[in-house]
């Protein structure tokens, strides 16, 4: 089996896939910090690994992960000698890829972004923009198989958070649909400003983009907070939870 790893800025998810399925079976997640121990790393894989170990047994035959946070990549990789004995394949653009990135820097290109451009082009062919909400929320534009670019901006929780700290009445709230469009209550308020708000941010960008290409473009979402939206936008959309970790499988089946 292998065991992919997604080191986000917030969380880090670990996902046990079989030899036959690009989706993972299961799934652990875990907060990122950059001073995470690696003796906290190696307990969080292991107690992951623990659950499926006294089901039945399995063996790990690859790892390989994608990360946006530099500074624990080594640990990653000496885990997985020290408890697999086994070489890591740490995802980015010197990886062989279905996909072409059209990127002023690759090597500048985030690793999160890469898997899901390379996941989206092989679940649902080109003409795409992904829209993947995290920490931050970026959008990327596939050309068939060429990545195109994109745009990052803040995420929700970083804006809610912002908020928060700048302001000494409005209270703290969790992204969800308000009761109305129109609040008459400022939790509501609020709601409603961050829930259509980004909805009409990702729809106004992606119409922007839609128009400097003069092209339509299928609308892929993933990440954090895109489950909450996904059903509410005047365009079709394809929401898909786990692209990044499918991105994962899709790229060590390829690197293998």
């Amino acid at each position: 089996m292998l065991l992919g790893i997604n080191i986000g800025n917030t969380n880090t998810v670990l996902g046990l896939y079989s030899e036959d399925r690009i989706c993972p079976h299961d799934i652990y997640r875990y907060s990122t910090y950059e001073n995470l121990s690696k003796y906290k790393i190696k307990e969080n894989i292991e107690r992951f690994l623990s659950l499926h170990f006294e089901k039945k047994k399995i063996s790990i035959t690859g790892i390989a992960f994608s990360s946006v946070v530099p500074k624990v990549n080594d640990f990653y990789k000496d885990l997985s000698k020290v408890i697999f004995n086994k070489r890591a394949l740490e995802i980015s653009d010197k990886c062989s890829l279905s996909i072409i990135i059209n990127y002023s820097d690759p090597a500048a290109l985030g690793s999160d972004r890469i898997v899901n451009a390379e996941a989206a082009f092989n679940e649902y062919g080109g003409d795409l923009i992904i829209v993947d909400l995290g920490t931050a929320v970026t959008f990327c534009i596939m050309l068939d198989n060429r990545f195109d670019g994109g745009i990052i901006g803040p995420g929700v929780d970083i804006s809610i958070s912002a908020l928060e700290k700048s302001t000494s009445k409005l209270p703290h709230i969790q992204f969800t649909r308000p009761d109305s469009l129109v609040a008459h209550d400022t939790l509501n308020a609020l709601r409603s400003g961050f829930f259509y708000g980004w909805i009409s941010m990702i729809e106004g960008i992606v119409s922007r983009i839609e128009k400097s290409y003069n092209k339509i473009f299928k609308l892929i979402l993933t990440g954090g907070g895109s489950k909450i939206i996904a059903d509410h936008f005047s365009k079709d959309v394809i929401f898909d939870e786990f692209l990044t970790m499918k991105g994962i499988k899709y790229i060590y089946d390829q690197n293998r």
